[in-house]
């Protein structure tokens, strides 16, 4: 198509646009506003053309136990020439993305480390036609980092979780991992002896509440894990009773020990799943021989122990019991 008779179709196309605007034809106008568009990339297309292609850059293989020295780039913009048409699919495609894996380009013995300009190119070819030009890009992607100390510690929670009044921790708070990896320079390391959670946030019902909580990150220092899982199980707690008997202890094989009441009752709280499980052995009440020998009162404060951990809030009636020693003939 010559020059010419491109101009004269435009200038046709144009005027009947105009004159279709003025009557307010919108459709129509639409029509024709597409129909110019598309001869005019017609026209266009068979020259070259140059774009700025911006590329996303990802980032892997960076070991934890090193500091970077400043941030990682994360776009390079690469100037290529190819035809209109090519260009035109260039400009409204999705922004590629180039992973560099860093692993096998940091070394001990260093403290930069260089994806080169040869590497980039090779990466770049991936997204683009291999008719188009690239006529600039970076030289290269270049990081700076030192290696730092580094020391295995546990984490932990800040502090105990806020439970309700009727709910009770089923069983230990879990950590995964249970431990992570701290970098920085050894003087900070030497300080170090947990790595706190951030505190929670939410609240917690019944059944295994499974968080995912961040390590709260001092300054100047790394963690191997940035998000540690914490579960914690709760579950509903009740109410029981029992009646415990009263034991002795280093009494002599004469002396036989009468107390008033025999038992004692003992109210504690337990989770629900735990209710039938928790017995009168998991309770002892002794009286020593030794402390009632010489007790004129007759009377003797009750201690009560408890060999469950699964028992809280421990409250007994009564307090203190009467007794005789009977000597035995």
């Amino acid at each position: 198509m010559s020059k010419e008779r491109f101009l004269n179709i435009l200038k046709n196309v144009f005027h009947k646009i105009k004159v279709l605007f003025f009557q307010k034809d919108t459709l129509i106008f639409l029509i024709f506003l597409t129909i110019a568009t598309f001869i005019w990339f017609l026209h266009t297309s068979n020259r070259q053309r140059a774009i700025k292609i911006p590329f996303t850059l990802e980032h892997k293989g960076i070991p934890s136990s090193i500091l970077l020295s400043e941030d990682l780039p994360n776009k390079v913009e690469v100037k290529i020439e190819d035809v209109g048409n090519k260009i035109f699919e260039y400009a409204f495609s999705q922004q590629p993305t180039i992973i560099i894996d860093w692993s096998n380009l940091i070394s001990q013995e260093k403290e930069v480390a260089l994806f080169s300009k040869e590497q980039l190119e090779q990466e770049v070819r991936r997204f683009i036609y291999s008719t188009s030009t690239i006529t600039s890009m970076p030289n290269g992607i270049e990081i700076k980092y030192k290696w730092q100390g580094s020391k295995k510690v546990p984490v932990k929670l800040t502090s105990e979780p806020q439970l309700l009044p009727q709910q009770t921790l089923l069983d230990s708070i879990s950590f995964s991992p249970d431990s992570v990896v701290a970098y920085g320079e050894v003087q900070l390391l030497d300080n170090l002896e947990v790595a706190y959670l951030e505190p929670i946030k939410q609240e917690l019902t019944n059944g295994n509440n499974v968080l995912q909580l961040n390590i709260k990150t001092p300054k100047n220092l790394t963690f191997s894990e940035k998000v540690i899982e914490v579960t914690i199980p709760i579950e509903l707690i009740t109410e029981k009773t029992l009646e415990i008997p009263i034991s002795k202890l280093n009494f002599p094989t004469n002396i036989v020990l009468h107390t008033f009441p025999s038992t004692v009752k003992v109210s504690f709280s337990v989770s629900v799943s735990n209710f039938k499980k928790v017995n009168t052995e998991d309770f002892s009440i002794v009286m020593d021989y030794n402390d009632l020998k010489n007790n004129v009162s007759k009377k003797q404060s009750i201690k009560v122990e408890c060999k469950n951990p699964k028992v809280s809030n421990v409250s007994f009636f009564p307090r203190e019991v009467e007794f005789l020693l009977e000597e035995l003939k």
